[in-house]
């Protein structure tokens, strides 16, 4: 009867240690993510480079959720997937001044623009290696 009455229950230390190093996983690979998307990406101004970021893995009960991507440029997408051949209108003015254009135009046939990928390369080169660093954090990281 002796085991019995030393059995201590770890269980809750153990789950909250885990949670920490799934945290820390996250976190290490949104923030790699985000030095290599912001290599990727092609820059004219810096807006979009600067853009990219990444919200520290947080408790949502249940769920741990870690954000990363480009914030505030509502262009980033476009940058990222391209875009199909398409018609501009103008939006204010009754007609568009378009560079090479002999006089203002009513609509530009828009050949759409390739794409150029920085989030999605820099994900498939990071995320892989998510359940290495969680199993490394949980293994030799602080309890």
């Amino acid at each position: 009867m002796g085991v019995i009455d030393t059995f201590v229950w770890n269980g809750d230390a153990v789950g909250e240690k885990m949670r920490a190093a799934i945290r820390f996983g996250m976190d290490s690979v949104m923030a790699d993510c985000v030095v290599t998307a912001k290599g990727l990406v092609h820059v004219r101004t810096s807006v979009l480079q600067g853009s990219i970021q990444m919200r520290p893995a947080v408790d949502e009960g249940s769920r741990i959720i870690g954000i990363w991507g480009s914030y505030s440029v509502n262009y980033a997408i476009f940058i990222e997937e391209g875009t199909q051949p398409h018609v501009i209108y103008p939006r204010f003015k009754k007609a568009l001044y378009w560079p090479g254009a002999d006089h203002p135009v009513r609509m530009v046939n828009h050949p759409g623009n390739p794409a150029y990928p920085f989030l999605r390369p820099a994900a498939d080169m990071h995320y892989p290696s998510l359940g290495l660093r969680i199993k490394a954090q949980f293994a030799w990281g602080a309890a």
